[in-house]
């Protein structure tokens, strides 16, 4: 079932109840937690985390899908990325408000010992590596 499309691109996310969430793909279905494949979403970090988590709240609540989304995936694959775009976009939406999570703190905390990463995104993930949770306050 197509559920949202995100902005600027042209194929939909959809959401099986049997398969989880996934795109179709010019190679066909893919279904990014069987294959462990997240990267179709990371336009979604191009949006400000508040309005990305409102429009797909919003498009699951139209599609009525009660499911979660996989922003968490979003954000490890971002942070993993081989160039800076991508994981900026990440360490975006952790200054705006997205939660850190223990296994987000591993990759924050992997990436700000990346020296082919500029200092500045080092010491950005550093910090939120280091950053308490709520559930730790």
């Amino acid at each position: 079932m197509d559920v949202l499309r995100l902005p600027g691109n042209s194929w939909f996310i959809q959401f099986e109840p049997s398969k989880g969430w996934g795109c179709t793909t010019q190679n066909g279905q893919l279904w990014f937690e069987e294959r462990e494949n997240f990267l179709p979403l990371l336009p979604l970090l191009e949006q400000p985390w508040p309005e990305a988590s409102a429009l797909v709240t919003s498009a699951c609540q139209s599609a009525q899908v009660e499911a979660e989304f996989p922003f968490e995936q979003v954000v490890l694959a971002a942070l993993a990325w081989p160039t800076e775009g991508w994981p900026s976009l990440a360490l975006a939406w952790f200054a705006q408000g997205f939660p850190v999570s223990s296994t987000a703190r591993q990759e924050l905390a992997a990436l700000s010992q990346n020296k082919a990463m500029p200092q500045r995104l080092r010491h950005q993930a550093f910090a939120y590596s280091k950053a308490r949770s709520a559930s730790e306050a």
